[in-house]
């Protein structure tokens, strides 16, 4: 009985000390189904997979839901949440952060509605189309350039959600996003008669990695980095990197008042 108890003593004097050692890493997120959102189980696959990453090196991860275009102003400037999560390296970001290795490489391609004879090879070809956008979202430098220099009719509005709408009622033509996010959002926050409508040019309009970014303001941003890169490729030989995969076709990141509501 004695040895057990000291056995058992002895057990949380080691452990103790590796728990207080956990330290808090706060970063910017927001609504991108079914990589990221406050309303999925787990906050959605690259949320997860950032969360569990860290884990194994000993670092919590707190995350705040912000509009992607506050999230990324708070990460940069450091003061409360000291980075972010799923952004590419676009529009000058990395002067401002540094950048994990890839979470994940998607590609975004034009939505449109079924009833609209579509096809582009190049931008040229999409002088004649409304195209919505997200405020805050970055859809590659062609795009950036071609929507400055006015090359493209560009309009931006605060959420996908809100640009699928308009892209049902034909108040846009076009709608980029990346396919995956495309077709969460039509089968799950939009009335099927909608989702039934649209469809998707087969044209990859890019293909991007999405990163966690740390802001280089903060002193041990490169640190947090390399922990990520270590976290990530840990949970990918072990396989729970792919099995993390795979709860996106299974509906694991949805939650039952999501299912019923479909």
């Amino acid at each position: 009985m004695m040895k057990n108890l000291l056995i058992s003593v002895m057990y949380c004097a080691l452990l103790c000390p590796l728990l207080a050692s956990a330290e808090d890493l706060s970063l910017t997120n927001g609504e991108w189904p079914p990589f990221t959102s406050e309303n999925y189980r787990d906050y959605g696959f690259i949320s997860r997979v950032v969360a569990e990453a860290y884990k194994l090196e000993g670092i919590n991860v707190k995350y705040t839901f912000l509009p992607w275009k506050r999230a990324l102003q708070e990460a940069r400037e450091g003061d409360i949440w000291v980075g972010s999560v799923a952004w590419s390296k676009a529009d000058g970001r990395p002067d401002h952060f540094l950048f994990s290795e890839p979470i994940i490489v998607l590609t975004d391609v034009f939505f449109h509605r079924k009833d609209l004879p579509f096809d582009w090879n190049s931008f040229e070809d999409l002088k004649p189309y409304r195209i919505g956008a997200t405020i805050g979202y970055s859809y590659g430098k062609d795009f950036s350039e071609a929507e400055a220099k006015g090359l493209i009719t560009v309009e931006r509005i605060s959420t996908d959600e809100s640009n699928f709408k308009k892209l049902a009622q034909g108040r846009i033509n076009l709608f980029p996003c990346v396919l995956e996010v495309g077709y969460e959002i039509l089968a799950h926050n939009l009335p099927s008669g909608v989702a039934n409508s649209i469809t998707n040019h087969p044209k990859a309009l890019r293909s991007v990695g999405y990163h966690v970014i740390i802001t280089r303001k903060y002193p041990q941003a490169e640190r947090y980095i390399a922990a990520f890169n270590r976290g990530l490729q840990k949970l990918k030989d072990s396989g729970r990197y792919e099995q993390y995969l795979e709860g996106i076709v299974e509906g694991h990141y949805r939650r039952e008042s999501d299912e019923a509501t479909k």
